[in-house]
């Protein structure tokens, strides 16, 4: 994001941006900032997004020609088109030779480096990566939108919020919003009001309910398993939480013996504070007895898309026998 800012700030433009990666936040942040230096807010003439893989190339090459309608510049946002697929070699020959007035922004969830578009980025624009925020950088984050409020949080607080929302900042931005409404009238907030306001995400509670499943608590897992319906989460959904935990679960456990905590939290992609937690779970398997329990997951799924289970009830005799597995 630095780069960017001071590019903008530099005026010095790319022709061609690429910015990619599993945090969406500073992606659209990214774009955001571009799209309001180069056109402002107003210019709608000259700003044409394009979303979804129903894309034809022939219109964006045209436009990506034309010159901009009383304007400095015409501005094209491709969003999540998978354009890798459908920009064949007429879109790449007019990205190379765009004229100085047209400049092309490219999101994706991720980019394929032996692409001739990864490389022609490269070679003509700029290309921006931007993964989830460790947790010292997500803590001066959240300190600071607090802090544009006139409030303060005490690092308590942080680290109670991180557990609970995760690392998307997106979900931050938006308990950190909550706690700044509903806590008016006080100048810090603290670990008690984040208790009080920030309700429990889903994927904490899934990984409550494979603790109990670990410690044979079926009973438990259950009644956890009921809450996250009565919470209206579907059964795939929560099916899905389960297999991500397990994957997670899975990769922590091949990681622990060679990796120090704060890889392995980078590499898997959770907060670093959670990482023993995680480690504690896993000692309860074996690597097999997981990838077992991942691969019954799977065909659980499809008995219930095939309509051979009902999703509830699938669901939760997967609980009722993984609270009897043993490692």
């Amino acid at each position: 994001m630095k780069r960017i800012n001071d590019q903008i700030k530099e005026n010095k433009i790319y022709p061609v941006y690429f910015l990619y990666g599993e945090e969406e936040y500073l992606v659209l942040q990214a774009k955001d900032k571009l799209k309001k230096h180069l056109i402002g807010d107003e210019n709608t003439m000259n700003y044409h997004y394009f979303q979804g893989n129903k894309i034809e190339e022939a219109e964006v090459v045209e436009l990506m020609k034309t010159l901009p309608f009383f304007a400095s510049v015409r501005l094209i946002v491709l969003d999540h088109t998978d354009v890798t697929k459908w920009g064949k070699d007429l879109f790449l020959t007019t990205l190379n030779q765009l004229p100085d007035t047209t400049c092309v922004i490219i999101l994706e969830d991720t980019l394929d480096k032996r692409s001739k578009l990864f490389k022609l980025a490269q070679s003509v624009g700029f290309v921006g990566e931007f993964n989830r925020q460790a947790e010292e950088s997500l803590t001066i984050w959240i300190k600071r939108l607090i802090g544009m409020e006139g409030k303060m949080i005490s690092d308590a607080g942080v680290a109670e919020l991180l557990n609970r929302v995760g690392t998307d900042m997106f979900m931050i931005k938006h308990e950190v919003e909550k706690l700044i409404c509903f806590a008016w009238d006080k100048q810090k907030i603290t670990e008690y009001e984040v208790k009080e306001l920030v309700s429990d995400q889903a994927s904490n509670q899934i990984f409550e309910m494979i603790t109990a499943m670990a410690n044979q608590q079926k009973e438990q897992a259950l009644s956890l398993y009921y809450d996250l319906l009565s919470l209206k989460q579907s059964s795939l959904g929560i099916l899905a939480l389960i297999v991500r935990q397990y994957n997670i679960l899975l990769q922590v456990k091949e990681l622990k013996e060679k990796a120090s905590n704060a890889e392995i939290a980078k590499k898997v992609g959770i907060p670093i504070f959670t990482v023993k937690k995680y480690i504690a779970q896993s000692n309860k398997y074996t690597m097999d007895l997981l990838r077992g329990m991942i691969k019954k997951c799977g065909e659980t799924e499809e008995a219930i898309k095939t309509g051979g289970l009902d999703q509830i009830i699938g669901v939760e005799l997967l609980i009722v026998e993984f609270s009897s597995a043993n490692s």
